[in-house]
């Protein structure tokens, strides 16, 4: 799938360190798909980060083709954000 980030969603994963790999896999096979009350898509990707579980949350708009990343958020406590 094909993506652009917005200059936030690039702080954010300059800071997580979250890899361009990892992006694109939780845009082809996510854990977990939903959609908050502005219609932003939820994409969740469960991963191991140093042997530990987590959850890397993508929320973006599709735009005719692309998909707008808005921010990532990426957190070890994978029970609270895969229902």
């Amino acid at each position: 799938m094909d993506y652009t980030l917005t200059g936030h969603a690039r702080q954010r994963k300059n800071e997580y360190r979250i890899s361009e790999k990892l992006i694109l896999e939780a845009l082809d096979k996510p854990t977990q798909i939903s959609y908050d009350v502005h219609e932003h898509v939820m994409v969740k990707k469960l991963y191991h980060r140093k042997g530990s579980p987590h959850v890397l949350i993508i929320i973006g708009v599709e735009e005719s083709s692309v998909f707008r990343i808005i921010t990532l958020i990426t957190s070890s406590k994978v029970k609270k954000y895969l229902k």
